[in-house]
């Protein structure tokens, strides 16, 4: 009933046209913490008080204060939040040479959040700041304030050669990219590796050996989509034997974090009895428990599963909802089953097989 697709068809993210937001990492989106410049107890006690001091400071060009303006628009600390004013700020000190006004006006350009979403800009703040921060020495990048930024906007560069945001894409740039990201500690760039190795590129050979490396570090690093892919590893046998109680091991993992993508392969392994006792009780309680109601793979299951009474009661109405959601959402399948079995003309009660 479940379709045993393909790993590298259904996870790789390059296999979309066009740049998704959620690939690339914005926990930097803000950038600089003013927290590092002045004292912190200002900061933390009075931050009306430290906004309108730097936004008098700012008017006076004191390139700090703009930046810090420009990160306190950007949150919200002292003042309402207003994003194209963040920009404004950033791009100002950014053309005065500020690293971490670069990182500012690349990641809301990047991101789009109130802002004109713009991949050209993007691509020329980030990677000037990474070019700056590339030619700090060892030393001189451990004790700067950057340190944790470089591995993630190498990350994001990787990514929009991946996709051609804002560049000419490039495979082999990406993936020295990524690794250097991977280098400095980035867990999402090694997942971003495994990924390129598995789909190849130009001027990048599948490497599946290499990918399960990649993956297999970072899963054990905790990342829970990584966790999910090493399940994908062991279940379809690729760079290591086929073990499905390991990949069901790994998928737990992955479903714990709550990773979406895990939870139909879990449901999967529950129903079959792949690596683990078949219960299907269990892998209906795990579809119907999911809190991802735009997810069109566990609308469709879940409909199988309330059409065909597995795990549950038979209930025609629930299963012609989820159809119904999964097709609104682009589901072809879902559709054909709306059509095929509940059409005025077919009886709906027989079976469906996925």
């Amino acid at each position: 009933m479940f379709k045993k697709f393909a790993f590298l068809l259904c996870c790789f993210f390059i296999c979309c046209s066009h740049i998704m937001a959620d690939d690339f990492n914005d926990s930097w989106i803000g950038g600089y913490s003013p927290s590092l410049d002045v004292d912190s107890f200002e900061v933390v006690v009075n931050p009306v008080r430290f906004f309108m001091s730097n936004k008098r400071s700012a008017a006076m060009g004191d390139t700090k204060a703009q930046t810090s303006l420009a990160w306190c628009y950007s949150k919200g600390f002292g003042t309402g939040k207003n994003m194209p004013e963040a920009l404004k700020w950033y791009r100002k000190t950014a053309d005065k040479g500020s690293v971490d006004a670069m990182l500012g006006a690349g990641y809301l350009y990047l991101l789009g959040k109130d802002v004109e979403l713009n991949y050209v800009e993007s691509f020329k703040f980030l990677s000037k700041a990474v070019d700056i921060m590339s030619s700090k020495s060892f030393v001189e990048l451990l004790y700067s304030s950057h340190k944790d930024f470089l591995p993630e906007a190498q990350y994001n560069l990787g990514v929009m050669y991946v996709y051609g945001g804002g560049v000419d894409i490039d495979f082999v740039k990406a993936v020295d990219l990524f690794e250097k990201a991977a280098n400095g500690g980035m867990i999402d760039a090694k997942v971003a590796l495994c990924e390129v190795y598995c789909i190849g590129g130009p001027g990048v050979e599948k490497n599946f050996n290499k990918a399960y490396l990649h993956i297999k570090d970072a899963a054990e690093a905790g990342n829970g989509k990584a966790q999910c892919h090493l399940g994908d590893f062991y279940k379809d046998g690729i760079a290591v034997e086929v073990d499905l109680k390991k990949a069901f091991e790994w998928y737990s993992k992955s479903y714990g974090q709550g990773v979406e993508e895990s939870i139909p392969k879990i449901a999967e392994a529950y129903f079959y009895g792949d690596g683990v006792e078949k219960n299907l009780n269990m892998a209906f309680e795990i579809l119907d428990g999911a809190d991802f109601p735009n997810n069109i793979y566990i609308l469709g299951r879940l409909g199988v599963f309330y059409h065909n009474g597995i795990g549950t009661h038979k209930d025609q109405q629930k299963a012609l909802e989820c159809f119904k959601k999964s097709a609104a959402l682009g589901s072809e399948w879902a559709q054909g089953v709306i059509d095929k079995y509940y059409s005025s003309e077919e009886d709906s009660s027989s079976g469906i097989e996925d």
